[in-house]
């Protein structure tokens, strides 16, 4: 006789469980929604921008300008070419560091509004006039394009220590959501059952993180590793393969050492679906490290007739850039939804003060402080800054903008710390057992 409680699978349950958790989103800060949703639509519209003004003739024109001598440092370039793609970067960095700089005055701001109550002007303007922030970011955005270079030359530095910082915190993000995703699963798991939904979408979970390492790794030898280059300008690199091969061999060890009963002993969340999500992770570092590189350099690839030194295999318009601003607004979003909740009593950005309550009407009124998610939003603003401009470089001699060199580099060298930090966390509770890392 066939197994009731898996024919009739607990649609009700599932749906309950949508409902329930589509209302804890809802529970994230409205503030917070709101300058999530500005930083998004400000990047998308900053990116589009950038790449459509750099086709219009106001490019052609403005070269030998006065004016954008001053503001473009590739303005005396002869090829419309260069000073087009000049054009674009120059746009989208100076638009990204003022957005940064916005979030730095709400960072400074934050701290006046501690203790403040929700009537005083700090706590107002925070909360609210989204109008007359819009008109700040523009002012802002204006002031950037008259600042001196060596200003501009300092912030990309910034920018690409910020970008590291980001991949890093994403990690972390992404190792606390697949513990708590893990031992909500666990726990809701009914061993009556022949065929628990809940282990099913967890083994299924880890299956589909491990099929997408395991895609983009055979996608990346068969396009890149190639020794046929086609009729293209494109050379075979065999360390694309190897770093590849590399990342793949570290990930199953990973995944071996997080399912050792003395690595779970001392962290019982440890397992395969968290090493899954690393392994996916940074298969998806890696691969856009490779495909970030220029045409000239890149192994076998794809049907490239016309390479030019200084281009990236994907135009400057690509769905990688796309799926970059996605990426960046999920992962303060959750951070946004871990705090909301208290998920976590250590989380990144913790802000929850205790409730106070009003002495005239009793009322009890919410606290929060704001400056670490501004901070979080600084970080991810320089992630997105390289992430839009693929790590673009302002070389001055002559005048020319590089792109694809340093986001391999990066890229990969963040690859391998992410897998150095993964394993440090399974480690590292057995060589400190008096140290707490039940929050990492």
């Amino acid at each position: 006789m066939p197994c009731l409680s898996c024919k009739n699978f607990n649609l009700l349950a599932i749906r309950n469980k949508v409902i329930e958790l589509l209302k804890k989103v809802t529970q994230i800060s409205g503030v917070k929604a709101m300058y999530i949703l500005l930083f998004f639509g400000y990047s998308l519209i900053v990116y589009i921008f950038s790449d459509f003004i750099s086709k219009m003739r106001i490019a052609s024109w403005s070269m030998g300008n006065s004016i954008s001598n001053y503001i473009f440092f590739c303005a005396t370039s002869s090829d419309d070419e260069t000073f087009a793609e000049c054009f674009s970067q120059v746009i989208l960095s100076r638009c990204m560091e003022a957005y940064f700089c916005f979030h730095m005055i709400l960072f400074a701001i934050s701290f006046f509004i501690q203790n403040e109550s929700p009537r005083s002007p700090f706590v107002l303007f925070h909360d609210g006039y989204w109008f007359f922030k819009i008109v700040l970011v523009t002012l802002l955005s204006t002031m950037t394009f008259l600042l001196p270079t060596w200003v501009h030359t300092v912030f990309n530095y910034l920018a690409a220590a910020g970008a590291v910082l980001f991949y890093l915190y994403t990690l972390i993000s992404f190792l606390n959501f697949a513990a708590i995703f893990n031992v909500k699963m666990v726990n809701k798991v009914n061993t009556k059952r022949c065929l628990d939904p809940y282990v099913v979408l967890l083994l299924g979970s880890s299956v589909l993180a491990f099929s997408l390492m395991f895609i983009l790794s055979i996608f990346t030898f068969v396009k890149f590793t190639s020794i046929s280059t086609g009729k293209g300008t494109c050379k075979s690199k065999v360390y694309n393969g190897l770093f590849t091969a590399l990342n793949m061999v570290i990930s199953i060890i990973s995944t071996i050492i997080s399912m050792l009963p003395r690595v779970r002993e001392y962290k019982p969340t440890s397992g395969i679906f968290q090493s899954s999500v690393v392994a996916a992770y940074t298969s998806y570092l890696l691969f856009t490290a490779i495909t970030s590189q220029p045409c000239s350099e890149l192994n076998g690839c794809w049907e490239v007739t016309d390479c030019a030194d200084n281009s990236s295999l994907m135009s400057n318009y690509d769905w990688m850039s796309f799926l970059g601003i996605f990426f960046t607004v999920a992962v303060v979003a959750y951070q946004a939804y871990r705090n909301s909740n208290e998920i976590s009593e250590t989380s990144i950005i913790d802000d929850h003060l205790p409730d106070q309550a009003d002495t005239l009407t009793g009322k009890i009124q919410k606290r929060y402080v704001y400056w670490k998610f501004h901070m979080a939003m600084c970080v991810a603003t320089l992630f997105m800054l390289q992430n839009l401009s693929d790590w673009s470089v302002f070389k001055y001699n002559p005048p020319r903008v590089e792109t694809g060199k340093y986001a391999f580099f990066v890229k990969g060298t963040v690859c391998f710390l992410c897998h150095i930090l993964y394993i440090w966390t399974l480690v590292a509770p057995i060589i400190f057992p008096k140290r707490n890392f039940s929050n990492i």
